[in-house]
């Protein structure tokens, strides 16, 4: 196809258009010119001075998947799932079982692999106290570090989570997500986006992510620095399974995996 036909298309598709079609046309230009405009502002526009630096990389992590935010934290968290191609059904998640031959996104190096997991207690989103020693007497544990509602992409994890939760539930694993947000945030939010099968705990100062290596605090020759981590640990308190870095871990087949993988838990008693 030569330049010039690909130049004279459009035209010729206008001329021949009755005016209905024409405006049709017109509208559909002006909504792309209007969304790229949107972007492109976004692109070049960074958050103010007072923000913090992870939440800037948040929004480039979100643009770079031409998302931008539409202050609906659920509606946001699920296209950026559709647009890194996350999956997102129980039946999928669930490949692990039906696939012989899948293998699971090995844990990243992590100074506490194979190391006693960092115990602590912290309040949930009911202000009711939560200990890692008391979850992980029930089963495994998935531990969840996101960055909080004020970032969508940053609880996209959590809503593909709550999509598999009952994939979890059957192997008997816990879930606790954990990010700065005080216990009224995280309760107010959730009541306007919806609730999750497991609890959410306020990590104040971030204290606990700094004891697992996905915060760093400030110093005078650096900013502080924060990463989504992932973590999976036994019922012996040790770290089998970790993954940090500036974008959630969305693969749940890869946790039920490496989960499966443990020694079962023994039968509950009635």
């Amino acid at each position: 196809m030569s330049l010039t036909s690909v130049l004279l298309g459009p035209l010729r598709l206008w001329h021949r258009s009755s005016w209905p079609r024409r405006l049709f046309l017109l509208l559909l230009l002006g909504v792309a010119t209007l969304y790229g405009g949107l972007v492109s502002w976004h692109l070049r526009t960074p958050l103010n001075a007072g923000q913090s630096a992870f939440l800037e990389r948040c929004r480039q992590v979100c643009l770079r998947y031409g998302l931008v935010p539409s202050g609906n934290v659920s509606r946001d968290a699920r296209e950026y799932l559709q647009a890194v191609g996350a999956q997102s059904t129980a039946s999928r998640a669930a490949r692990w079982r039906l696939d012989p031959a899948f293998a699971p996104v090995p844990s990243q190096p992590h100074p506490l692999l194979g190391q006693p997991a960092p115990e602590f207690e912290l309040p949930d989103s009911q202000k009711r106290p939560r200990s890692l020693a008391a979850t992980r007497a029930l089963g495994p544990v998935v531990l969840v570090f996101y960055y909080g509602f004020q970032c969508s992409h940053c609880v996209a994890q959590l809503y593909q989570v709550d999509y598999d939760y009952g994939e979890f539930d059957k192997l008997g694993v816990q879930v606790l997500a954990l990010c700065a947000d005080s216990p009224e945030h995280s309760n107010r939010q959730m009541s306007r986006h919806g609730r999750f099968g497991f609890p959410l705990l306020s990590d104040a100062d971030n204290r606990v992510a700094n004891l697992y290596g996905v915060f760093t605090p400030a110093t005078g020759e650096r900013d502080e620095d924060l990463q989504h981590g992932t973590f999976v640990i036994d019922r012996d308190g040790r770290v089998v399974w970790a993954q940090r870095g500036y974008e959630p871990f969305t693969d749940n087949a890869t946790l039920l995996k490496v989960i499966a993988g443990l020694e079962a838990p023994p039968p509950q008693t009635e």
